[in-house]
């Protein structure tokens, strides 16, 4: 019988709360005062009840601030999982490829999601395609060690893809570029429009995470004259306005970055006309005031705010920015017209975000005027999980405002 090595993982005891949550699939154990006790020296350990049963093997991530372990297996005996991890590694991808519709995916877009993380239990790793790239995210540096593997796994399954480089980047981690060591500048294609993708920017250019909230956008789009786009950043909704034939099309943001680059994709468009695009580089409550006093008026406001920004509604504060600026997106909504609000966080069940956005209505008795239609979220190459809500962190509403 061939001797196993010495395990590098050890055993915890985990709080009760934390136990109950991983067997029903929850995949995250935060801090508390059971976990802030996790040894920072071993990347994997295994959660113990309070009679030292083994519940979990878990990968270890003493450097998060609040998700100090994340779920690997609950599959008994737990050291087994352990010794079994690489090929497990290399059965999950394989998995998480084959789900994806690639033949679809491929015939729409250059960029989706081959990895959604936790949603495909390898939590903390999300791996998109963008043009004939692979960009691999890591929110968590225990994956730095198994970038080989990851590597050599995504080679073996990837043979009908046209890829031509792998880059590595960390998430959340001072927000670090990708390394690699390529040309990193160079133009996709989503839904037949063109943007320019920046490998070297923490935000590459396009969020592929809103790529089917984008299509399913399309028939409101299509019926809209007057387009808000609102924190416009590289202009997606902006130039998916244009191409849908909207006859005016408005960008609204603060960052010059950001308004450059906005630009620089309208350029790669040629087909698309320029003259019924507008680019505003103010706040957005700036614009916003200007647009009440002026009486001006969009069909189609779409407001998606950043994780950070200089306005009032920044996302960390965009739950209760809300309050303030709805009542003002209501008045320059035109009549029979829709408002498409979103915010991008985990802390903010979705729950939650309808029940304020109906709150701010019925404060302002604005709920005879506007009503929720629709509500979006994640979806096709970015699925979720029930037993983790957190999971489905960017939520949006369409709400309607009623004809006079």
């Amino acid at each position: 019988m061939i001797k196993k090595p010495n395990a590098p993982f050890k055993r915890a005891p985990l709080h009760p709360f934390s136990i109950k949550a991983l067997k029903k699939g929850h995949p995250w154990v935060t801090k508390d005062e059971y976990s802030s006790k996790f040894s920072k020296d071993t990347p994997f350990i295994i959660g113990t009840d309070h009679k030292q049963n083994d519940v979990a093997l878990l990968i270890n991530d003493p450097a998060h601030p609040q998700i100090k372990a994340r779920l690997w297996s609950t599959k008994t005996p737990l050291p087994e999982e352990y010794y079994n991890f690489k090929h497990e590694l290399d059965h999950r991808l394989m998995q998480s490829i084959k789900k994806r519709n690639l033949p679809q995916l491929m015939g729409e877009r250059q960029n989706f999601y081959l990895v959604f993380g936790e949603a495909d239990f390898l939590p903390a790793l999300f791996i998109l395609l963008v043009g004939e790239h692979l960009l691999v995210q890591s929110y968590s540096s225990f994956w730095d060690k198994y970038k080989n593997e990851i590597s050599k796994s995504l080679k073996k399954h990837l043979t009908t893809l046209p890829v031509k480089t792998l880059t590595y980047q960390k998430r959340n981690l001072d927000n670090q570029k990708p390394s690699s060591a390529f040309d990193k500048t160079f133009v996709i294609q989503e839904f037949g429009i063109n943007y320019q993708i920046k490998l070297d920017h923490y935000d590459i250019g396009i969020y592929t995470d809103m790529a089917a909230i984008r299509k399913s956008l399309v028939p409101y789009f299509k019926k809209a004259r007057h387009l808000l786009n609102l924190f416009s950043y590289t202009g997606s909704f902006s130039l998916l306005g244009l191409d849908q034939q909207v006859s005016e099309v408005v960008s609204v943001d603060i960052s010059n970055t950001y308004n450059e680059w906005l630009l620089k994709n309208l350029s790669l468009n040629k087909r698309l006309d320029s003259r019924h695009h507008q680019l505003q580089k103010t706040s957005v409550d700036e614009a916003v005031l200007h647009f009440i006093k002026a009486n001006k008026t969009f069909d189609l406001i779409i407001c998606d705010p950043p994780s950070f920004s200089s306005s009032k509604i920044k996302t960390q504060n965009s739950f209760k920015g809300y309050e303030e600026l709805l009542p003002s997106l209501e008045k320059i909504t035109a009549s029979g017209g829709h408002l498409v609000v979103f915010i991008n966080t985990h802390k903010i069940n979705r729950h939650k975000f309808e029940k304020k956005i109906t709150d701010i209505l019925s404060k302002f008795k604005l709920q005879k005027i506007l009503s929720i239609e629709k509500t979006l979220g994640l979806s096709t190459d970015c699925p979720i999980i029930k037993p983790f809500p957190e999971g489905d962190y960017l939520k949006g509403i369409i709400l309607k405002k009623h004809e006079d």
